[in-house]
């Protein structure tokens, strides 16, 4: 009945009152916004509350502060008049942690927000993680689960991302057939010019050699970045098994783990994006290098929306290029929070 309700509504003046009235929880601090944080033994389908823009994060509970500027800048940019479903994969972001987030989308009476975790199902997921990875960034491969069969359309945003734009915006870019839409990864057409080594099973690999050899892809031009993804959920369905997703990353010590896995599955079935839909912050800092800028030269944009911190050096832990955009957004938040904004 909502969703039909939803689609209806949509582009009416009613739709965010309605939305109000029949689906925001305000019974207190500690109340959840309609929350689900409890694992059952079975993946169930999450059904969708409406019509509305959905999106997907996935956090460990140390993330959950970078989480939480990357929620306040995609709400805050947001078109007020759709709907917005948000979902937080997890494992164990504490209660605390979990009401802070949920008092950043309590200021938007058109946003439902919920917890997932997944905590009994990841063992299906776990692999060889590098340096800098936690289990939580598998999570994305949820996404071609029976888990999410009750949706079509889903964006998938990395926290380590500031959204400067309005995220329905690309939740309603066309895919022209293709199962999902990616930005290119300009690293690795960075590690193409300077032959930087990847490893994978301990063995050096230029990263044109990896991509063919390890990862059976004709080439690194169509590799995309998986840090932003917007997916038809109902194509990728009908092109892979979540068991066919599982296989595929346990089958070699992937060096990107499940952004591999992504690429090798969808490499046919991918429409790429342009860049500002995920404006790496590497853009930035090669620029500088006089060798290096003819490389990143196509891909540098005045205009961005969304701006992602790649690598283990982010705004929080290290001067990065692009990081006075998150800092901006962080003082934004914490003004709101103390209650100045």
């Amino acid at each position: 009945m909502l969703y039909h309700i939803g689609e209806y509504l949509k582009n009416s003046q009613d739709a965010v009152a309605f939305f109000n009235r029949m689906c925001y929880n305000r019974l207190s601090e500690y109340a959840p916004i309609l929350y689900l944080d409890k694992a059952v033994t079975a993946m169930e389908a999450i059904q969708p509350s409406f019509a509305p823009v959905n999106i997907c994060y996935a956090c460990s509970d140390h993330y959950t502060p970078y989480l939480g500027v990357s929620l306040y800048s995609l709400l805050r940019n947001a078109n007020r008049k759709r709907l917005y479903d948000v979902l937080i994969l997890h494992r164990e972001i504490q209660a605390s942690n979990r009401v802070m987030i949920r008092r950043i989308a309590r200021r938007y009476p058109n946003v439902k927000l919920r917890f997932v975790n997944l905590n009994r199902y990841d063992e299906a997921l776990r692999s060889d993680l590098g340096s800098y990875y936690t289990i939580e960034t598998n999570y994305r491969l949820f996404l071609l689960s029976e888990l999410f069969a009750s949706y079509r359309r889903m964006i998938y945003l990395d926290t380590d991302t500031v959204v400067t734009g309005d995220i329905s915006r690309l939740f309603d870019l066309p895919l022209e057939g293709c199962a999902l839409g990616a930005a290119p990864d300009v690293g690795v057409q960075i590690l193409k010019h300077t032959k930087r080594a990847v490893f994978c099973g301990n063995m050096p690999y230029n990263i044109t050699d990896y991509v063919k050899q390890v990862l059976h892809l004709p080439g690194t031009d169509g590799y995309f970045n998986a840090g932003v993804l917007l997916l038809d959920l109902a194509a990728c369905r009908e092109l892979v098994t979540f068991e066919q997703v599982c296989r595929t990353l346990h089958s070699n010590q992937l060096y990107y783990n499940d952004q591999d896995v992504l690429n090798i599955l969808f490499h046919e079935h991918v429409k790429l994006l342009d860049v500002s839909w995920n404006y790496t912050n590497n853009i930035a800092m090669e620029r500088r290098d006089p060798e290096r800028q003819a490389i990143v030269a196509p891909y540098l944009r005045d205009n961005y929306s969304i701006v992602h911190y790649i690598s283990a050096n982010k705004p929080w832990n290290a001067e990065v290029p692009l990081g006075d955009v998150y800092h901006n957004y962080q003082k934004e938040k914490e003004a709101y929070e103390n209650g100045k904004k």
